[in-house]
């Protein structure tokens, strides 16, 4: 066992970092994350992640155990074993629900942290579907790295430094794909600077690492205002979600995919083009053409990003409407309601009311006071929820 020092929360925060950042890399992966149990064992909360668009981090952040039983994490933990998923078809055989709304997922690997008699989470790899399923080393490495954490968790515990989630998932930063030598560098900037279309390098964060002067140009700004910033927040007519999610489509399928922009100021049509790899997207811009439209250019294609709600709210919806299908009892439909709905709308509360002779009768509610519950149950209801006659 490590000493107290080097089990405190910072220390061992900083070496599960690495492993998780190690192991996506060593897998040829190009997303994972590591999920830390509650007290309580139903409720997994998003701790650390790499390689995932936010709005995905957004919504796996504190998902329920009962709430994702047909979901790899939650069949890892409930059987204590690794689960392999080799391929997007073998997943969406297993998993049709969350396949509706993770159509871009290929191979999955997902496995438990047991040390002891006790799960203490969870951790998640993702690849592309272009990629090859784990081969016999690569599931060597996951399940190893998860014992690794889970026997680090423990320990850490043991010496009274259980390790907490913070307020928000860390986004940890994936290894460079390609490092190089800054004369490296200055030959690609230079070769950038010489062709007719714009260059701009975007991160898993979506903030701007790269820009070149014609890509400034283009989007009608200057470098220091796009470096550091995400376009659609540096550029005010990209900020429609659309495009938002059309980067983090990219991101979360490893494909590429293009749309076109009309960019005001100056009436020209662009075209924006998205590469992805495992630590973010290469963006070329360009004046579009009569051509544009190419089918093999859209690989994602038009209309494949969730609307402007945004990822996390398709999310939501998908995973509420399947439920509502097989809810049996008024509590199971609230309790649906208050896992999706709630998040969904950024809501607090929750009430089903239902109009009976005149009056409104609360069947079911969550995060309303019992107070504000029987002031309004059995209340005279609206004229317009009477019912004529």
């Amino acid at each position: 066992m490590a000493s107290g020092k080097e089990l405190r929360p910072a220390a061992v925060q900083e070496l599960l970092d690495q492993i998780v950042a190690r192991t996506v890399a060593g897998m040829g992966a190009h997303a994972g994350a590591l999920f830390l149990l509650e007290p309580g064992g139903e409720v997994l909360v998003l701790d650390a992640s790499v390689g995932m668009p936010t709005g995905f981090v957004s919504l796996l952040r504190r998902p329920q155990v009962a709430g994702i039983a047909d979901s790899p994490l939650a069949e890892a933990i409930l059987q204590r074993r690794p689960v392999w998923v080799d391929s997007g078809e073998e997943f969406a055989r297993r998993y049709p629900q969350l396949a509706l709304t993770f159509p871009f997922v290929g191979a999955v690997a997902a496995a438990p942290l047991v040390a002891g008699s006790r799960v203490w989470g969870a951790m998640l790899v993702l690849f592309s579907q272009e990629s090859p399923a784990p081969d016999a080393r690569a599931q060597g490495r996951f399940t190893t790295a998860a014992r690794c954490i889970a026997v680090l968790l423990r320990d850490a515990a043991e010496a009274g430094h259980s390790l907490q989630p913070g307020l928000a998932a860390r986004l940890l930063p994936p290894a460079p794909a390609h490092p190089s030598a800054p004369a490296h560098s200055q030959a690609a900037a230079d070769f950038t600077a010489a062709l007719p279309e714009g260059a701009c390098r975007l991160d898993v964060r979506g903030r701007t690492t790269f820009v070149d002067h014609t890509a400034a140009d283009l989007l009608g700004e200057s470098i220091p205002h796009l470096l550091g910033a995400r376009v659609w927040e540096a550029v005010p007519w990209l900020s429609p979600a659309p495009y938002r999610l059309r980067y983090q489509a990219a991101l979360a399928s490893q494909l590429p995919t293009s749309y076109t922009v009309n960019q005001p100021r100056t009436g020209r049509e662009l075209l924006f083009q998205l590469y992805p790899d495992r630590t973010g997207v290469s963006l070329r811009i360009s004046a579009a053409t009569d051509t544009t439209h190419s089918p093999d250019e859209l690989a994602v294609g038009a209309g494949a990003a969730p609307g402007p709600a945004g990822l996390d709210a398709h999310y939501h919806m998908m995973r509420l409407s399947g439920g509502l299908a097989a809810a049996a009892s008024v509590d199971a439909v609230v309790d649906l309601v208050a896992g999706h709905l709630l998040v969904t709308l950024h809501a607090q509360a929750f009430a089903l009311l239902v109009a009976e002779a005149g009056r409104v009768r609360v069947v079911g509610h969550h995060g309303f006071s019992p107070e504000l519950v029987d002031l309004v149950d059995h209340a005279p209801s609206p004229p317009a929820c009477r019912s004529p006659g």
